[in-house]
C-alpha cells in the first residue's frame, strides 16, 4: 500500500475530534471541529463536518477513515455514514465506521476485555469479553441518557421547580442557573429549555459543571442528583460485569464529565464498589478520535496490531497570535496592584485617548466600510456581524439594537456569534478556535450576494470570524474585516479592512478594553449611518423608534410635536390612533397639513 495515513474522527453530541496517524501509528497532526452528533445533525451539516476535516488533512495520504459518530448504531445509519465518508474521501482504501463507544472503547482497552462507562454529553456502558458484547443506555437523552451531563443537569432543573411548585419561593440554587444563562426568572428559564424543538440535550449538558459546584458549596439537592446518577451508572456497569461474568470487573470512565469532574469519578468509583468490592476503576486519558485512528490503521494492516498512539499537542498559530499588538504587555500599566484606586482611575483615563487616536487612523476605511453597508441594506440586502467573544457579543448588541432603535425586522441586521447565544452570557472562549462552525454558520443564514458580513476580531486571526468571511465570499457577499491589530495575517476575502490600531492594553490581552471601545464605535457607526441612509432618521431624531415604554411614548410625543409643529396632546392623539407608529402619525400629519395650508396672518 505504501506510505500512507489515517485520519480517525470521534463525534459527538458538543464537539467532534479528529486525529492523524502515519503508517507507523505515530500522530502528525489533530483538530477539533463542532457538533457530530449522527442523529441530531442534518446530512448537510455532517458532510460540511467531513469536508472541513478533509481540508484540514489535505497534505497527508490517506489510506484509510476511521468514522465513529454518536448515534450510527443501525446497519442503515452505517451504510449512510460509509456512503458520505466514502463521498468526502473516494481514494481512501479502508473506511471504518461506528458509534462513538466502540471508539472510546479502542481507545480505553484496544484488544482487551472489560467495561467502558462513557459519560459526557450523553453517556452509555459498553462491556466485551471474547467477542460478546452488551451494553446499557445510549438510547438518547429521552429514554437512556442516565448520568450524563444533560441527565444531571435536567434532574437537578427539575428538583428545583418542584421546590418552587410547593414553596412558592425560588430554591437556594436555581440562581445560579438563572445567571449562567442570563434569565431573569424561572419562567424565562423554563421557556429558553423546555419548548425548544431541537437539541435542549446540548445547552442543558452545558449546565452540568454548575450542579457540581452547587454540590461543593452545600447545596443538598444538587449533592443527591449527583450520588442518585452515579448510582444508577454504576448499576449498570455491575450488570454488565454479570452478564459477561467479568469478575473481578475491569472498568474504564471516559467522557468530559469523569475528565472534568473528580466529584463524580469518585462517586461512581464509591457506587461501584459498594456493588463489586473487587471491581477496578481507571480513568482513560487516551482521546476517542485515537481509538478511531487506531481502528482503521489496524484494519489497514490487518491481521497485524498496531500499538497504540500518544497523541500530540501541535501548536495552534502560536506565532502570529505573540505578535499581534491586542497581546503585546503595556509598558505604562506596570505594577497595577500597587497603585491607589485613583492612580488606577487616571491611567484608564489616559488610555482612551487611544480609542479616538484609532479610529482617526482608520477613518477612510470607515467611511468606505459604513457606505458599502449602506448601499446592501439600500438594495434590500442584510448585514451579518459575526465574531467570538467580546468581539462577538459587541455585534449582538448592536444588531439586537436596531429594531427598537429604528424600528427594522430583526432579520435586516442579524449576528453570529462563535458558540450560539448561550456565549453571550457565558463566555466560551474554545468556540473561536471552530472555524468550520463559522462557516456552516454562513451557510445556514443562507447569505447571498446581496448581503453584507461583517467580522470583528481584536487579533485579526479568529479562525470561527476567518472561516465566516471566507465562506461569505464564495456565496457572493461583500467581506468587511473589523480588526485591532495592524500586525495580522492578510485576509483577502474581505473587500474592506478596517484596522484600529489601539494598541497594548492595561491587562495584556484583555480586548475588553481600548479594543472593545474602539470596536463598538465603529460599530455603532455602521448601523446608525446606514439607517440614516434608509430614512429612518430625521433631522437628528429616531423617527423609526418604537415606543413600547412609557419612557419612549413620551418621547415620540415630542418628537412629532417637533417635526409636524403641533402641540402635544394632538401629537399624542395622532400617535394613539395610528398604533404609535412614528413615520405614519407623521405621513397622517403631512396630508392633513397640505389640504389644510396656513391662512395668511
Amino acid at each position: 500500500m505504501g506510505a500512507f495515513s489515517v485520519v480517525g474522527i470521534d463525534g459527538g453530541a458538543t464537539k467532534t475530534q479528529w486525529v492523524v496517524l502515519d503508517n507507523q501509528g505515530e500522530t502528525v497532526a489533530g483538530g477539533r471541529a463542532g457538533p457530530g452528533n449522527f442523529l441530531l445533525a442534518e446530512p448537510s451539516e455532517l458532510e460540511e463536518l467531513l469536508r472541513h476535516i478533509a481540508r484540514g488533512v489535505a497534505c497527508w495520504p490517506i489510506g484509510g477513515v476511521g468514522g465513529f459518530f454518536a448515534g450510527c448504531r443501525t446497519e442503515a445509519e452505517r451504510v449512510r455514514l460509509t456512503t458520505l465518508l466514502r463521498t468526502v474521501w473516494p481514494s481512501a482504501q479502508t473506511i471504518l465506521v461506528g458509534d462513538d463507544v466502540e471508539a472510546s472503547f479502542a481507545a480505553a482497552y484496544q484488544e482487551r476485555d472489560g467495561i467502558l462507562v462513557l459519560s459526557g454529553t450523553g453517556s452509555h456502558v459498553a462491556g466485551r469479553k471474547e467477542n460478546r458484547w452488551e451494553r446499557a443506555g445510549g438510547w438518547g437523552h429521552w429514554f437512556g441518557d442516565v448520568g450524563s451531563g444533560y441527565d444531571l443537569a435536567r434532574r437537578t432543573l427539575e428538583c428545583f421547580y418542584r421546590q418552587y411548585d410547593l414553596s412558592g419561593k425560588l430554591p437556594n440554587g436555581l440562581e445560579v442557573f438563572l445567571g449562567v444563562c442570563s434569565e431573569n426568572n424561572p419562567e424565562e428559564l423554563a421557556r429558553r429549555f423546555f419548548l425548544r424543538t431541537r437539541e435542549p440535550k446540548k445547552e442543558l449538558a452545558a449546565l452540568a459543571p454548575f450542579v457540581f459546584q452547587l454540590a461543593w458549596q452545600g447545596n443538598g439537592t444538587a449533592w443527591r442528583v449527583i450520588l442518585k446518577a452515579a448510582r444508577e451508572l454504576a448499576l449498570r456497569a455491575w450488570r454488565i460485569a454479570r452478564r459477561l461474568t467479568l469478575d473481578p470487573p475491569v472498568v474504564t470512565l471516559a467522557g468530559g464529565l469523569f475528565e472534568g469532574e473528580p466529584l463524580y469519578e469518585q462517586a461512581f468509583r464509591e457506587a461501584l464498589l459498594a456493588l463489586a468490592p473487587s471491581a477496578s476503576v481507571t480513568l482513560c486519558r487516551v482521546p476517542a478520535s485515537v481509538g478511531a485512528a487506531w481502528l482503521a490503521l489496524r484494519a489497514c494492516h490487518s491481521p497485524l496490531i498496531v500499538a497504540m498512539p500518544s497523541l500530540a499537542h501541535p501548536s495552534v498559530e502560536a506565532r502570529i497570535l505573540s505578535r499581534a499588538s491586542t497581546e503585546q504587555p503595556n509598558p505604562r500599566s506596570r505594577n497595577l496592584e500597587g497603585r491607589t484606586t485613583a492612580e488606577l482611575v487616571d491611567l484608564f483615563l489616559s488610555q482612551e485617548k487611544a480609542v479616538l487616536r484609532a479610529l482617526r487612523a482608520a477613518r477612510e476605511k470607515l467611511v468606505q466600510a459604513a457606505d458599502l453597508i449602506a448601499a446592501k441594506l439600500l438594495a434590500g440586502g442584510r448585514l451579518f456581524y459575526v465574531g467570538a467573544g467580546t468581539s462577538g457579543r459587541l455585534g449582538v448588541l448592536d444588531a439586537s439594537e436596531i429594531p427598537p432603535t429604528f424600528g427594522l425586522s430583526r432579520l435586516t441586521v442579524q449576528a453570529i456569534l462563535a458558540g450560539g447565544s448561550q456565549a453571550f452570557g457565558k463566555s466560551q472562549e474554545g468556540a473561536e478556535d471552530h472555524g468550520w462552525e463559522g462557516s456552516l454558520a454562513i451557510r445556514n443564514r443562507k447569505v447571498k450576494g446581496t448581503d453584507v458580513v461583517c467580522g470583528i476580531s481584536a487579533s485579526g486571526r479568529t479562525p470561527f470570524v476567518l472561516e465566516a468571511l471566507r465562506q461569505a465570499k464564495r456565496q457572493g457577499a461583500s467581506v468587511i474585516l473589523v480588526s485591532c491589530n495592524p500586525n495580522r495575517p492578510a485576509c483577502p476575502s474581505a473587500d474592506v479592512c478596517v484596522d484600529l490600531p489601539t494598541g497594548a492594553e492595561i491587562l495584556a490581552g484583555s480586548t475588553r478594553l481600548k479594543a472593545g471601545t474602539a470596536t463598538k464605535v465603529a460599530l455603532n457607526m455602521f448601523s446608525t449611518i446606514a439607517m440614516i441612509r434608509l430614512g429612518r432618521v430625521r433631522d437628528n431624531l429616531m423617527v423609526g423608534m418604537l415606543p413600547q415604554s412609557e419612557k419612549l411614548r413620551q418621547r415620540a410625543i415630542r418628537l412629532v410635536t417637533r417635526l409636524a409643529r403641533i402641540d402635544a396632546a394632538r401629537a399624542s392623539e395622532v400617535l394613539q390612533q395610528t398604533g404609535w407608529d412614528i413615520p405614519a402619525a407623521l405621513n397622517r400629519l403631512e396630508r392633513i397639513q397640505r389640504k389644510t395650508p396656513e391662512q395668511p396672518a
